[in-house]
């Protein structure tokens, strides 16, 4: 998307993107799981005029080359989750793992809608989903 080409509309919703995302990098690294995790799903508000599944996605892509370290998967899903939410949007985090060549265990977070894979859908394969341990974590 030409820079030129966004709208105001599109423009806050990359400054929210990139200030989310730029949060969501810190929490990742600094915060255990049931903290971020209870965040992520706390925020749901319903607001008109809430933009699309899709606009919320390319904000995070343009926040993601903004932020240092901003293509973390699991900040990117967790960032697009509470997004989502804001505008009163359900999605779900998946966390999934893969056993690498070496042995040694792989990680990826991916965020679905309705069954659609949103962001993270360039690594889902090979990966096998975690159960979801929301209830017992």
């Amino acid at each position: 998307m030409n820079i030129r080409s966004r709208s105001g509309r599109e423009w806050r919703l990359l400054a929210l993107a990139t200030l989310t995302l730029s949060s969501y990098v810190v929490l990742t690294r600094l915060l255990p799981y049931r903290f971020w995790r209870r965040l992520g799903s706390s925020i749901s508000r319903t607001r008109r005029n809430a933009p699309t599944s899709d606009m919320v996605v390319r904000a995070l892509d343009g926040a993601s080359v903004l932020v240092p370290g901003g293509g973390n998967c699991l900040a990117r899903a967790l960032a697009g989750r509470v997004l989502l939410s804001r505008y009163g949007v359900s999605s779900e985090i998946v966390l999934g793992v893969a056993k690498a060549a070496d042995g040694s265990l792989k990680a990826h977070a991916w965020l679905r809608r309705e069954g659609r894979t949103l962001l993270g859908e360039q690594g889902v394969s090979g990966f096998q989903p975690m159960p979801d341990l929301a209830g017992r974590l």
